[in-house]
């Protein structure tokens, strides 16, 4: 069973087993607003999802409850210039920040 059908199914427990095996659960997060299951957002963040990787998301879905806890749980609500949200997506070349993807 793949990551989003495991949160799909609300089963806390399938979703701990998965998160066990290490699997990067950003994705995740954004289905688990998308369904709006804040448990299965509390139970990501605090297996280490960043809480920011949530916030533009659940800000255009107008999900308020996902917005409270994900800012309780370290996220800046406040707009975020994307290359300080997503480091990874970028690269430093003779001073300037390029985009990867």
């Amino acid at each position: 069973m793949a990551f989003n059908e495991a949160i799909g199914t609300r089963d806390i427990t399938l979703v701990y087993l998965i998160l066990n095996y290490g699997t990067h659960a950003t994705s995740e997060l954004q289905t688990a607003i998308v369904k709006d299951q804040i448990h299965m957002i509390q139970t990501l963040i605090q297996y280490g999802v960043d809480p920011n990787a949530s916030v533009h998301l659940a800000k255009s879905m107008l999900n308020e409850g996902s917005l409270i806890f994900s800012e309780k749980y370290g996220a800046t609500l406040e707009n975020i210039p994307r290359e300080q949200l997503h480091l990874k997506d970028y690269v430093k070349e003779n001073g300037r920040l390029i985009r990867l993807c």
